[in-house]
């Protein structure tokens, strides 16, 4: 026999997965919309200030949802809050597991990672190189690097 609690569970669940196979979008805070693809924006530009490439904007026009209830913008495909803005769901998947730059957040190439013995997660750009010359190369019991300056 089901208690009163386990059916309005049963219920929310049936009415959310009804409600996402006739294309509503559920947001975290529990608003339901429909999605409508909006318009292709080419100029919109990303965090670093650089222009959308053609499959970002086309992916921002499909699945960025803003909700009008708790007004976060998320992924309606990929469910990630914020919205990865410049990204598509796999672009951005493979960002998050990529090594960062410690200073900029951008992502590390593989050939800018070594220099001489140091094994580095800071960037070719030269504001970040120049922190980096006058930084703390001590690694902390944590594994993380200090983000001190070092003695001179």
């Amino acid at each position: 026999m089901i208690d009163d609690e386990q059916l309005q569970k049963l219920q929310k669940l049936y009415f959310k997965k009804l409600a996402e196979s006739s294309g509503l979008v559920t947001c975290k805070c529990g608003n339901m919309f429909e999605l409508v693809q909006g318009n292709v924006y080419r100029n919109q530009k990303d965090s670093e200030g650089k222009k959308l490439s053609k499959e970002a904007a086309n992916h921002m026009s499909k699945f960025r949802v803003r909700c009008n209830s708790c007004e976060q913008n998320f992924c309606s495909k990929c469910k990630e809050y914020p919205y990865h803005l410049g990204y598509t769901c796999e672009s951005h998947k493979y960002y998050k597991c990529s090594v960062k730059c410690r200073y900029c957040k951008v992502e590390v190439k593989k050939k800018e990672r070594k220099i001489g013995e140091d094994i580095l997660e800071v960037c070719s750009k030269k504001p970040c190189q120049k922190i980096y010359r006058s930084a703390c190369k001590k690694l902390l019991p944590c594994k993380h690097h200090c983000y001190g300056i070092r003695a001179m």
